[in-house]
């Protein structure tokens, strides 16, 4: 009876001081918790941005008769790509739903130097010094996406999808003299299109609570044209069709925990 007694008060004590023995071999006591990547943060960077541009011309009499090979397309025929450096301001929130898989959605906003084309041609008619001038500017850019990835305790590689707006202005001025011009056209819109892209953030370079993040987009905005009439009832038409690629180097406060 006292054997049985002894083995089971054994059993009991062995069973207790097994968690605390674990605690003081992980912490010296405490048990250490690794942390996560779960919680709200907000973020400023800048990087560049380039737009890859495909533009083109329509030009009709006012018979409506169109010309192919018209004079849009020559305006427009050195049109490619153009890059300016730009800035980034955003928010957002991750979720590690089980250590090292992460998922999160964002918005973020970026601004700064404006990436289109100017392009004009110059052309006597009688004795007078006349030209054409295309336009086109992206300007400010929204986006909101959702984004996925895998985590260690200080490092997180991801993807991102989603959809972004941007502003936009597209203008076509042809047979201009000085100031005046026989036809003026513009389109101030918003253009919107689907983003991609992938990155990598690291934490606890310099503070416990900040990370910074390196990432690439591809966007493909809708196109956007812009047409009109002159008083002599001649057609004119440029469309445009863009993508935005941008890679952005950015440092985020993280506030942990939901």
């Amino acid at each position: 009876m006292f054997k049985k007694v002894y083995l089971a008060a054994a059993a009991a004590a062995m069973l207790f001081a097994a968690p605390a023995q674990a605690a003081d071999y992980l912490g010296g006591g405490e048990t250490t918790i690794a942390p996560s990547w779960t919680g709200f943060y907000i973020g400023a960077g800048a990087g560049v941005a380039w737009v890859n541009f495909e533009a083109d011309g329509n030009y009709c009499d006012p018979f409506d008769v169109c010309i192919s090979g018209n004079f849009i397309d020559d305006l427009v025929d050195n049109v490619d790509t153009d890059s300016g450096l730009r800035g980034l301001v955003q928010a957002g929130l991750d979720w590690e739903i089980i250590p090292g898989f992460l998922v999160g959605v964002f918005g973020d906003y970026s601004f700064g130097q404006d990436i289109g084309f100017n392009e004009s041609n110059s052309y006597i008619v009688d004795v007078y010094n006349l030209y054409d001038k295309a336009t086109y500017t992206v300007q400010d850019m929204w986006t909101v996406a959702g984004r996925f990835g895998w985590a260690t305790e200080e490092t997180l590689f991801y993807g991102l999808a989603g959809w972004s707006w941007a502003n936009s202005h597209l203008g076509f001025k042809t047979y201009c003299f000085e100031d005046e011009c026989l036809g003026d056209f513009s389109n101030d819109d918003q253009i919107d299109g689907w983003t991609l892209g992938f990155g990598v953030e690291f934490r606890g370079w310099f503070a416990e609570n900040a990370s910074t993040k390196l990432e690439y987009r591809y966007t493909d905005l809708s196109s956007t044209s812009v047409s009109g009439f002159d008083e002599f009832g001649y057609f004119y038409k440029l469309d445009n069709d863009q993508d935005v690629q941008a890679v952005y180097l950015t440092v985020n406060w993280r506030f942990n925990g939901l």
